[in-house]
């Protein structure tokens, strides 16, 4: 009779042990979009920060999360369309600066500030994830520059906004008349090592 009690009590600790591995064991983000349509990143704490539709397929998802969880990567934004399958993994999908201010992890020096919006942020007639980025020169000085990535035919494009650059400005009133939307700032973020 003891024996039978000791290998139940055996029994249920093991399982015990076993579903507080697996509850304690990280997993990956699925984003939740649409009407009931779902998506599995392969990034922890992944967070949907907006869409841009594509003709002809699913919309090009817009979303924040990093690839490992103890490590020295900052979170990132990633455009990743569903119907273009499952993301790489491992760190080797295409990512961008995640907006706020940057400093060096060397020096705690500020070395760049970035500001996202998404949607009809710079130009009216396309929807469009654009990055305002003020970021300081190795010999001291600073530069603005602005990227935009938008789909055009079902297919993303990436391109760094040919001079004058539209002024942040622009996005902000754009904004204010909620034609597109400002993703919140980290406060202090650092530069990967």
């Amino acid at each position: 009779m003891m024996v039978h009690r000791m290998q139940g009590l055996i029994g249920s600790v093991l399982m015990a042990i076993t579903f507080a591995a697996y509850a304690g064991e990280a997993q990956y983000t699925t984003l939740d979009y649409g009407e009931g349509n779902h998506f599995q990143t392969r990034l922890y704490d992944a967070l949907l920060l907006g869409q841009l539709p594509a003709a002809g397929k699913e919309p090009y998802l817009v979303f924040s999360g990093r690839s490992c969880i103890e490590c020295d990567e900052n979170t990132s934004v990633y455009v990743h369309s569903p119907s273009d399958g499952p993301m790489k993994g491992k760190g080797l999908d295409a990512r961008s600066t995640y907006p706020g201010n940057y400093y060096a992890y060397d020096t705690g020096e500020l070395v760049a500030r970035v500001r996202m919006f998404i949607g009809r942020c710079t130009d009216p007639s396309r929807e469009a994830a654009v990055w305002f980025v003020h970021e300081k020169l190795d010999n001291g000085s600073w530069r603005d520059r602005v990227f935009v990535t938008y789909v055009m035919d079902g297919k993303l494009n990436d391109t760094q906004a040919a001079a004058p650059v539209p002024a942040i400005g622009v996005a902000k009133a754009a904004a204010a008349k909620g034609l597109c939307r400002q993703i919140p700032p980290v406060r202090k973020g650092y530069t990967e090592p």
